[in-house]
């Protein structure tokens, strides 16, 4: 599952691991199951990245991912509940949920 937000018009600065990031229009929390976590209780593994304007011309970059207190989950978090979901099967089809 991949949840993202942003906004291009105003970019901000943000302090990630003790460094000041400049350009961040938007941010990804990237959350999926790891069968062996699941013994310790929290199966889902969140990773964060940073969506950043580069300056040099209209280029978006991603960088991360960034760990936080949110890595090690026992469930995916409540504000992501009625995000839409999309799924790719082996029959390569999309499906929404």
């Amino acid at each position: 599952m991949v949840a993202a937000s942003g906004d291009f018009v105003e970019p901000i600065e943000e302090m990630l691991h003790e460094r000041n990031i400049k350009g961040v229009i938007g941010g990804m929390d990237v959350i999926r199951w790891d069968e062996k976590d699941v013994k310790i209780g929290r199966p889902f593994n969140k990773d964060h990245y940073i969506v950043i304007k580069s300056d040099s011309n209209n280029t978006l970059i991603i960088e991360g991912p960034f760990k936080d207190n949110e890595h090690w989950l026992p469930e995916i978090p409540e504000r992501l509940e009625k995000a839409r979901i999309l799924e790719f099967n082996s029959e390569k089809k999309y499906r929404s949920s």
